[in-house]
């Protein structure tokens, strides 16, 4: 595996560059940069670093950073601006190395790049390789981009790479790729091998480097726009896969990652409306299941219900998906208070997925909360809670059930283990406190009750803590109340509960 010998890093989630000593000036701007960073305002923190750079020109580290962070929010002429001055005056930074090769590429500058690769500046091995390959093909030096990509295949690891590149280049796959696409291609090869392996910020910048040499590779946008969305920049992820144009073959997942990166930017409404122009029509049970979920999450349950249903309704009787939908689907049957169809669903579920604990804890509780069926919903919740023993979600199950069932003794053990391993749930705490009053713990009780309010609990746990705190409970063999209902169904996600 490549792997990059310095780490770019960007700042707050993407890292923090390490500065040991600025010049004069220098500290304001480096300062201003890491805050605009963390509190997610990336094109500030571009502007910022840009200007800490120019203040200290020969601080590599900042240098790197402001760098990284102009190719993330796509200024790569800005980029550039910085890294020819900094390579021409001899200054060691791989971050601007790969922006020069880049740069020459994209304006197929490519004898310039060999004199770049030739002086020592590096983007690494395999990126090297590649790009003075790709360019020996465009100065129609054949035999030599011949035995460079042979002489790369011989390194450890990276021979398909080096022949795959080989065969575009020389024409013997009949694909007709341009040097500046080869070389684009080469950028995401190396971005999307080493994504998960390193820092992200070194996949990124390679990722948003291939757009830039090939403008035309949607490929490139998803990619990046897929990395940012799992950093966490969510609402610069949607900028990006915005470039992606509705004809293209890449769209409808360009679309639905943009969709997510919406709504966790808090922009549910764009978002729906995104889904909603996606799904018109479609099969895909991604698309379908994902608009269910933004439904969901934003209260609109009944349109929930309807885009599961028909996920379901189009899924195959053997796809794997099809116990996921029901679950999806019966977390809204529930929320709109018809449990008999609830029930059904994650019976369903069930059969499909057999001993699966997430349903056997949500089918099981459900039933504990209506007195039905309580032996087999003891049974299922102890099936969930022994192949997951540290989840505290199915602790707290387990303790209400056998509280519920007459067992107070384990009932408070299994709560108490329950807030051991979910200390911030609120939930959960006040699920404790419920139960410390039901037995006589008064004192106790509201202790956790206050604790839980402390927890920033959701307006309506929190306007009753604050009447147990005021009261105490008038019917203690009341349930506990499930919260929320955060259950991710669609891209691929696990689903989870709570």
């Amino acid at each position: 595996m490549y792997v990059w010998g310095q780490r770019l890093l960007l700042v707050g989630a993407f890292g923090m560059a390490a500065a040991a000593a600025f010049a004069d000036g220098t500290a304001g701007a480096y300062l201003a940069g890491r805050s605009a960073a963390q509190n997610g305002d990336l094109g500030e923190a571009a502007v910022q670093f840009q200007r800490a750079s120019e203040g200290d020109p020969r601080h590599r580290a900042i240098l790197n950073t402001a760098i990284t962070m102009q190719v993330a929010v796509g200024d790569v002429a800005g980029a550039e601006a910085l890294a020819a001055p900094a390579l021409a005056s001899g200054h060691d930074s791989r971050a601007a190395a790969l922006v020069a090769i880049a740069a020459a590429a994209r304006h197929e500058r490519w004898t310039d790049l060999l004199a770049l690769l030739d002086a020592g500046h590096s983007g690494g091995p395999l990126l090297d390789g590649l790009a003075r390959g790709w360019a020996l093909t465009a100065l129609g030096r054949e035999d030599a981009a011949r035995a460079m990509f042979d002489e790369l295949a011989e390194l450890e690891g990276l021979g398909t790479v080096a022949r795959h590149h080989g065969a575009l280049a020389l024409g013997s796959d009949g694909e007709g790729v341009t040097p500046a696409e080869g070389l684009a291609s080469a950028f995401l090869t190396v971005g999307s091998a080493v994504r998960g392996e390193v820092d992200d910020s070194f996949a990124l910048i390679h990722l948003r480097l291939a757009h830039h040499v090939d403008p035309a590779s949607d490929r490139a946008l998803v990619s990046a726009g897929m990395l940012l969305r799992d950093m966490g920049r969510h609402a610069l992820a949607a900028q990006v896969l915005s470039g992606v144009a509705e004809d293209s073959p890449l769209w409808p997942e360009a679309a639905l990652g943009r969709a997510f990166a919406l709504r966790d930017s808090g922009a549910d409404g764009e978002a729906a409306d995104l889904l909603e122009r996606l799904a018109d029509g479609s099969q895909d049970l991604a698309v379908l299941a994902a608009l269910g979920d933004l439904h969901r999450d934003a209260g609109r349950i009944a349109e929930a219900n309807t885009a599961f249903g028909r996920a379901l309704s189009l899924a195959a009787e053997d796809d794997p998906r099809r116990w996921v939908l029901h679950f999806g689907r019966a977390v809204t049957h529930d929320l709109l208070d018809d449990w008999t169809s609830a029930e059904a669903d994650l019976r369903a579920a069930l059969a499909l997925a057999p001993g699966t604990p997430l349903l056997l804890n949500y089918l099981g509780y459900g039933l504990v909360e209506r007195r039905q069926d309580l032996d087999e919903a003891l049974g299922m919740i102890r099936a969930a809670v022994a192949q997951e023993p540290e989840d505290g979600a199915f602790a707290d199950s387990l303790g209400w059930a056998l509280f519920v069932t007459g067992d107070h003794a384990g009932a408070v053990r299994e709560l108490e283990r329950a807030v051991e391993l979910s200390p911030s749930d609120p939930v959960i705490v006040d699920h404790l406190g419920d139960v410390y009053w039901a037995v006589g713990r008064r004192i106790e009780a509201r202790y956790q009750w206050r604790r839980a309010l402390g927890l920033t609990p959701p307006p309506p746990l929190t306007a009753r803590l604050e009447g147990k705190l005021d009261r105490g409970i008038v019917a203690a063999a009341a349930a506990p109340q499930e919260e929320t209902h955060i259950v991710t169904v669609a891209n691929g996600d696990h689903p989870q509960t709570r």
